[in-house]
């Protein structure tokens, strides 16, 4: 499988927020009634300058399409197509390691803060039911994963974490999920690894670089 499709699940879990849990700041302020437009939320990704000097950056492509779940609860199904709804806006970046660890994160933008919530929080709700299921695809192995929610500090306007565990071809994949709506925004930042798992206050420290740049696109509009 290559580390592409392997990002992928790590990114449809986030997105669909498998397993459930987060905070609610609550403190929601007025935000424009449009979404960013797709050269706005490229300035806000991680861009190479992010990472040390072992990181490349990596192009965004689809060719993790035909990845299937073969078994599982149903709420589960939503990982394997992903969410039904689709944000005016969605931008990616994706950044790799020689030891293939591997980064991914997206910024979807909605036309305002209640939009962004009401998907933020249907996608954890509609999949709280989805605690472990296998993945499949056309010539890729089989891959069982474990997802459980984890601690997060209170970043943005509401915030979740998870923590996903699956085994390819006897081989332990280790993915860090975390996802944060910020107002009229939604940032989710995957990370894989095959050995230790990245410390949770460098994915943090990513996440709010990211927050940052979306709350200065914010000021200058």
């Amino acid at each position: 499988m290559r580390i592409r499709q392997l990002v992928c699940i790590g990114t449809l879990v986030i997105l669909s927020a498998c397993g459930g849990g987060g905070s609610d700041g609550g403190s929601d302020q007025p935000a424009p009634s449009a979404p960013l437009s797709e050269a706005q939320a490229q300035k806000a990704l991680l861009t190479i300058g992010d990472f040390e000097s072992d990181w490349k950056a990596e192009p965004v492509d689809d060719s993790d399409a035909g990845i299937t779940i073969t078994q599982g609860d149903p709420s589960c199904s939503v990982l394997a197509k992903g969410p039904d709804d689709k944000a005016p806006t969605e931008v990616e970046s994706s950044f790799t390691r020689a030891d293939q660890a591997s980064m991914s994160d997206t910024i979807e933008s909605y036309d305002d803060s209640s939009q962004a919530k009401t998907q933020w929080r249907a996608r954890l709700k509609a999949v709280s039911a989805c605690h472990a299921f296998t993945l499949g695809g056309s010539g890729t192995p089989s891959v069982e994963v474990q997802v459980e929610p984890t601690d997060v500090s209170d970043l943005g306007d509401e915030a979740a974490a998870f923590r996903a565990t699956g085994t390819v071809q006897g081989v332990t994949m280790n993915l860090d999920l975390m996802t944060v709506r910020i107002g009229r925004n939604v940032v989710a930042i995957t990370t894989l690894a095959f050995n230790d798992r990245p410390p949770r206050d460098k994915l943090e420290q990513k996440v709010q670089t990211v927050l940052d740049r979306l709350d200065a696109l914010d000021d200058a509009s």
